[in-house]
């Protein structure tokens, strides 16, 4: 039966465990330092150090050559095993998409959450079968939602409040356009003024009250305004009321293809929104989180424009073709 004695991890120099697991192996100063590299006078000193550690000789010298003790060949396997686990904590991650089991949820708008997902979701069954994801609504809390981790990352406007401490990638763009039904008076032409919609019924959306601010758009003429966690509803309530609704390109676009919706240019629209993916810095390097991301933005540059210059609706559709 063998006494251990405790030791304080704090006091051990761990730079000493390859030495003393070549030691170990090799049996020999000289075998030992030719292995790690080492001068053989800087492996024998770091030999005396462990043999001070450790009380016990290792290697002693037997006729020509040297000898392990029977406390080093009874180390031998253990300290083979430390050395393997602490390489393998270390090491990079391996990662295999088809092998995540993980659920995501992400922030964004109803109609974000249609355009990503109905992409998103056959890849997912492709490469992630154990991946899935849930969509949550955008609100004042989210920026505290990603960075406490209840949120994984959020799909918005890059506003400043909401974006502030947090991982981004922007340079998407999306531009207001108008929506109205194909028999409304103002789908005969191409191009409208936001002075023109004044004399419409407009539906809008409701930032002012997201984000505590005033938007300093004229509200007259708006009688009904949206959430923008409910922009979807926007374009189909306009057809269904006879009333013009202003929009993203992205979601004007989608809504067309489902309903008889006409896409009109604003000719004095504001600047476009910048759309970005956001995430908390402590998932910067994350092997999951960073492929899902690596996805997202990949569809992202597929539905949204990658320049803040005025794009037409039928530019938009030749440049995805």
């Amino acid at each position: 039966m063998y006494m251990v004695h405790n030791m304080n991890l704090r006091s051990v120099d761990l730079n000493l465990l390859p030495i003393l697991q070549a030691l170990l192996r090799e049996g020999s100063v000289t075998a030992a330092a030719a292995s790690l590299g080492l001068s053989q006078s800087a492996t024998s000193h770091a030999l005396t150090r462990l043999r001070h550690v450790l009380r016990d000789p290792l290697l002693v010298k037997v006729g020509r050559g040297m000898k392990l003790t029977p406390r080093a060949e009874r180390l031998r396997e253990s300290v083979n095993a430390s050395c393997d686990a602490i390489i393998q904590a270390l090491s990079q991650e391996s990662f295999h998409p088809a092998e995540i089991v993980r659920s995501f949820k992400i922030a964004t708008p109803d109609y974000s959450a249609l355009i990503v997902g109905k992409t998103l979701l056959p890849q997912l069954r492709m490469a992630a079968p154990g991946v899935s994801v849930r969509f949550s609504d955008v609100g004042l809390s989210t920026r505290q939602q990603i960075l406490d981790g209840s949120l994984d990352m959020a799909l918005i406007a890059r506003i400043p409040s909401i974006c502030e401490g947090l991982s981004i990638h922007g340079g998407f763009f999306e531009q207001k356009i108008c929506v109205a039904g194909l028999d409304h008076p103002i789908a005969a032409n191409g191009r409208v003024t936001l002075a023109e919609l004044a004399r419409h019924g407009r539906l809008n959306i409701d930032f002012a009250s997201y984000l505590l601010l005033d938007s300093g758009e004229d509200q007259a003429a708006e009688q009904i305004r949206v959430a923008p966690s409910h922009l979807l509803v926007l374009p189909f309530m306009a057809v269904e009321t006879g009333s013009v609704a202003v929009v993203g390109r992205a979601l004007g676009l989608l809504a067309a293809r489902y309903a008889p919706i006409r896409v009109i240019e604003l000719d004095d629209c504001a600047e476009p929104t910048e759309i970005c993916l956001a995430w908390s810095p402590a998932n910067d390097a994350d092997p999951a989180h960073r492929w899902l991301r690596e996805q997202l933005i990949d569809i992202m540059a597929q539905n949204f424009e990658l320049t803040s210059k005025q794009v037409t609706a039928s530019s938009l559709r030749e440049n995805r073709t």
